[in-house]
């Protein structure tokens, strides 16, 4: 089983994004960092994080792997969990999540406190403000 702690971080009025994800593998952590070049909103920086850590990971390890996500995003968490979303600017990229999903052969989505997601957000936190300060 792969388990996966996704975050995002933005700032009003910077044009970055950073999005993270903390990996638990085989009694292994690894991160991964994505620096988005545009300004959004955090529900949809939310959504990009896991579309792209869900990307790295397919590229980087085993997609035969159970996939265990977390994130402390409410809206992504029922987005992912109904398969739908009301507002027509998160439909796209839930549905390019779920392409994504189609290469595991099961994928579960928990929600999680901030205080349980610290390092993906340490992770976006820093990158971000890498590029902005």
């Amino acid at each position: 089983m792969i388990e996966i702690f996704t975050d995002a971080a933005v700032k009003k009025d910077s044009p970055y994004t950073a999005v993270a994800a903390h990996v638990l593998y085989e009694k292994k952590q690894y991160h991964y960092q994505h620096l988005i070049k545009e300004s959004m909103d955090n529900h949809i920086a939310e959504f990009y994080a896991v579309y792209y850590s869900v990307q790295w990971l397919s590229y980087n390890f085993p997609t035969n792997e159970r996939l265990f996500i977390h994130t402390d995003s409410q809206i992504v968490y029922q987005a992912i969990s109904k398969g739908y979303v009301k507002k027509t600017v998160y439909k796209h990229l839930l549905e390019q999540i779920q392409k994504l999903f189609d290469t595991y052969p099961l994928v579960i989505i928990d929600w999680v406190p901030e205080k349980k997601n610290k390092k993906a957000d340490e992770l976006a936190r820093a990158l971000l403000n890498k590029h902005v300060n």
